[in-house]
């Protein structure tokens, strides 16, 4: 909860100081049009984290509604539209190759999982560059050619809650630093086996469906 109320105090304090700004027409905030679009900004940013907040809380106990077999690759691509009308936007490589494959999971957590990789590896490859989401019976790889690479410290860093590097905080839509959070939560709770690494130019995330030591 304290490092709830840290992420939320500093933007609260930003939208309120707009805010009085315009209530007494202080120098540039008499462009009341201008800085209310920014406090509306601040208020969409702000209900996002505290939608990803809300999430993690509840993994608990909504993680244990029955798992069922579902197929994966079918389950996958309801979710691609999007992605692929991206890919247009960016000229960038779109790469996918599932195989039919079966696993026991709770869909509706595990949906936001693969949403919240493939949200942070459209936000963060380099203009043109290629985004692969690969599915065989053994794993779920989703990979991007990034505009930065962390070091090792840093990919440890990445699935602490609301951590986000310069490189995150530098772009105007960075993300609120749950997602990584969140997608631990859910795949460890599903007992899923996962790792985040680098590959040559690419950052690369396997989730396993079988032991990757077996």
């Amino acid at each position: 909860m304290r490092i709830t109320a840290h992420e939320l105090k500093t933007p609260i304090a930003s939208m309120l100081g707009l805010v009085e700004g315009m209530i007494y027409n202080v120098g540039e905030f008499k462009d009341h049009e201008t800085y209310l679009k920014k406090c509306r900004d601040i208020l969409q940013e702000q209900s996002q984290l505290v939608c990803s907040i809300l999430e993690a809380t509840n993994l608990d106990l909504s993680l244990k509604v029955k798992q069922e077999r579902v197929d994966l690759k079918e389950l996958i691509e309801q979710y691609l539209t999007p992605y692929e009308a991206l890919t247009k936007v960016h000229s960038y490589q779109f790469i996918v190759n599932l195989e039919p494959v079966w696993v026991s999971l709770n869909s509706t957590y595990f949906v936001k999982a693969i949403k919240n990789l493939l949200d942070n590896a459209f936000r963060y490859t380099k203009e043109g560059g290629a985004i692969r989401v690969s599915l065989t019976e053994h794993y779920l790889r989703i990979e991007n050619q990034a505009e930065h690479l962390p070091d090792k410290e840093e990919l440890d860093k990445l699935f602490l809650p609301f951590y986000r590097p310069d490189f995150s905080r530098a772009k105007e839509d960075g993300g609120t630093g749950v997602g990584l959070y969140l997608v631990k939560q859910i795949l460890e709770k599903q007992g899923f086996c996962y790792r985040l690494e680098q590959e040559k130019e690419f950052l690369q995330f396997t989730i396993w469906f079988v032991d990757p030591l077996d």
